[in-house]
C-alpha cells in the first residue's frame, strides 16, 4: 500500500517534531519526485515553524568528503539558529551511509537526508533501524490507492466531483500521480472552491488531454493503415469524453509527419538531419519513413486540408456530430 505507507510515515514524522525525542536523520526516499517533495516541504515548513530554526539545502559537492561534511554540520555557535540539513541527491553519492556514522549525537540540528531511488543501499538498512531516524517512503499509489489518494487532493482544493467525474477524472489520468495532481490543481482554479459537487459533464471539456496510450495506440493503427481500427478507437474516446478536437490535432500531426518525411526525400536528407531541422525524435521520423503504407503525396495534402476543415466544423455553433467528422476525415487520410 504505497500511498498509505507514505500517509502514515508522514504523519509519524511531523508528529515527532513536537516530541521529546525528535528524530536526528530522516531519509526521504523512493521512486515518486512529487512525494519526495511534497514530503521535505512538510518537514522543512514544520521545521521553521519553531522559533530560532533554519534550512540549509547542501549539494552532493558540498558533502563528498567526509571532513568537509564533518565542517560543514558541526556543531555551530551557542547563539546560532538551529540548522535543518537538506542533503540533497543521496543517490549520486557512494556510500553515503558512511558520512552519517559521525553525526553529532546531541544538539539541534536535523539532518534529511533526499534519495530518488526505487531501492536503497543494503548498509541504509543499518541506520533505518537507529531508534532516532524515521524515513518516508515515497512511491506512486496502487491502483486501489487512486481513489483515496484523489480524495484528499480534492479536499485540499475544496472540490467536490459526483462519483462519475472521479472516475472520468481518473481514467484521463492513468495511475500518473503527478498528473492527477496538476488536473485537480488546474481544476481548482477554473470551479469555485466549495461550489456545489462537479458533474462529469461540467468536467469533461477540461480534460481535453489523450492520455499517452491512447496516443501510441492509435498512431499504431494509422501507421499500420488499419484505419477501420483507427476508427473504433476514436468512437471509444469519444464515448469517454474525449476531446474531439484534440483527435482532429492528433491526426493532423500523423498527416504532417508523413509530409515531413516526404519533404526530406525529396532533399535527401537522412534521418539525423530531419530529426535536427524538424525538431522531433529520431525513432518517430524512422516509424513514418519506414511505414508501408504511406499514402500518396496528393492524398496527404488532401488529408491535411481535410483535417483544417475539420477543425473548423468542429468550432462552429452549427456542427455536425464529432463521431460523422472524424468518420468522414479518417475515410479521407485513407484515401477513399
Amino acid at each position: 500500500m504505497n500511498y498509505t505507507t507514505y500517509h502514515r510515515q508522514l504523519n509519524t514524522l511531523l508528529d515527532s517534531l513536537s516530541g521529546q525525542k525528535p528524530p536526528r536523520l530522516v531519509l526521504i526516499w523512493g521512486s515518486s519526485a512529487l512525494f519526495i517533495n511534497e514530503a521535505l516541504s512538510a518537514l522543512k515548513a514544520a521545521w521553521l515553524a519553531r522559533e530560532d530554526r533554519q534550512y540549509l539545502c547542501l549539494e552532493p559537492s558540498d558533502w563528498a568528503e567526509e571532513v568537509k561534511f564533518g565542517q560543514l554540520v558541526g556543531q555551530g555557535g551557542l547563539f546560532e539558529a538551529a540548522p535543518l540539513y537538506h542533503l540533497r541527491h543521496g543517490e549520486r553519492v557512494d556510500k553515503w551511509w558512511q558520512y552519517f556514522t559521525r553525526l553529532p549525537r546531541e544538539g539541534e540540528q536535523l539532518f534529511c537526508l533526499t534519495i530518488f531511488r526505487d531501492k536503497l543501499a543494503p548498509a541504509s538498512k543499518t541506520l533505518q533501524e537507529k531508534p532516532l531516524t524515521l524515513q518516508v517512503s515515497c512511491f506512486p499509489p496502487q491502483m486501489n490507492e487512486l481513489s483515496p489518494y484523489l480524495g484528499q487532493l480534492l479536499k485540499r482544493a475544496g472540490l467536490k466531483l459526483s462519483r462519475e467525474a472521479s472516475h472520468l477524472l481518473l481514467t484521463s489520468t492513468g495511475d500518473d500521480e503527478s498528473k492527477l495532481a496538476n488536473e485537480v490543481t488546474k481544476l481548482g482554479n477554473i470551479f469555485a472552491a466549495n461550489a456545489a459537487e462537479i458533474s462529469a459533464d461540467s468536467l469533461a471539456p477540461y480534460l481535453g488531454l489523450i492520455r499517452d496510450n491512447h496516443v501510441f495506440q492509435l498512431t499504431k493503427h494509422l501507421l499500420a493503415g488499419n484505419y477501420s481500427k483507427a476508427q473504433l478507437l476514436c468512437q471509444e474516446l469519444l464515448l469517454r469524453r474525449e476531446s474531439a478536437i484534440s483527435l482532429v490535432g492528433l491526426l493532423t500531426r500523423h498527416t504532417r509527419l508523413f509530409l515531413y518525411t516526404e519533404e526530406a526525400k525529396h532533399r535527401h536528407w537522412d534521418l539525423s538531419q530531419q530529426a535536427r531541422l524538424f525538431k522531433l525524435p529520431l525513432g518517430v521520423l524512422r516509424d513514418y519513413a519506414q511505414s508501408r503504407h504511406r499514402p500518396a503525396e496528393s492524398t496527404l495534402r488532401r488529408s491535411l486540408q481535410a483535417c483544417q476543415q475539420a477543425d473548423m466544423a468542429l468550432k462552429s455553433t452549427q456542427a455536425l456530430s464529432p463521431e460523422l467528422i472524424l468518420t468522414q476525415l479518417l475515410e479521407t487520410i485513407a484515401g477513399r
